[in-house]
């Protein structure tokens, strides 16, 4: 593949300015994320309530 010095300026140009936008984004703390989400989930389940009728028997017989 053949380019021309302009393609590769444009290139090299276009993936430092995508690396500048990268380093300019917070990153994400992906640990701190799937705690609040358990979290979260975790109080809306709290709020459903579940009559023990519903639950399943102890001890499953096949």
């Amino acid at each position: 593949m053949k380019l021309s010095r302009r393609e590769i300026v444009a290139v090299v140009a276009g993936s430092a300015a995508a690396a500048k936008v990268a380093a300019q984004t917070p990153a994400v703390d992906l640990a701190k994320a799937a705690q609040e989400s358990n979290r979260r989930n975790a109080d809306l389940l709290a709020k459903v309530e579940l009559p023990a009728a519903t639950e399943p028997a102890f001890r499953f017989r096949a």
